[in-house]
């Protein structure tokens, strides 16, 4: 397969700076609205739950890295791990928004599909487009370049 403009240093792509602020607007009104409410004898564990999501919530972004190096391209989230795959191993790369069947409601909602060839054996890499920035994402497709087919375009189940 062909590839445009592979870059000459490794290409590092992480969660852009407005969903760490998006989701601190989130959880930051959460905790001062439960700041501001008179305390009751469920108080602490509604602050220690809502303090965990905060947690998990950043720690799930925090571990969102991309990286096309020396051939291969890497994809890391907290709750998949990391997949990676040489890019000559890549058969095609699709755009996908919404989901197919009820397993994918776990998959991102916007989301690139990098399949490699299934004699492999080896798992697609859904990257989340929301989390990352557009100037990122715009690279990643010049480097994929015609490898990205198609746009799949399904109604939320």
């Amino acid at each position: 397969m062909r590839f445009h403009e592979l870059p000459s240093e490794p290409l590092i792509i992480r969660a852009s700076v407005s969903t760490y602020v998006v989701f601190g607007l989130m959880w930051g009104a959460l905790l001062a609205g439960l700041i501001l409410i008179p305390r009751n004898p469920g108080y602490w564990g509604v602050v220690a739950l809502s303090l965990l999501g905060f947690t998990l919530s950043f720690a799930w972004i925090a571990s969102l890295k991309l990286v096309i190096a020396n051939g291969f391209i890497s994809y890391r989230t907290l709750f998949t791990g990391t997949r990676s795959f040489a890019l000559s191993e890549i058969e095609c790369s699709d755009l996908a928004i919404g989901y197919e069947s009820v397993s994918e409601h776990f998959k991102p909602p916007i989301r690139l599909v990098i399949r490699p060839h299934q004699s492999t054996g080896k798992k697609p890499i859904n990257v989340n487009l929301k989390v990352l920035n557009k100037s990122d994402i715009a690279r990643l497709m010049k480097i994929l370049g015609s490898q990205v087919e198609k746009m799949k375009v399904e109604e939320s189940q």
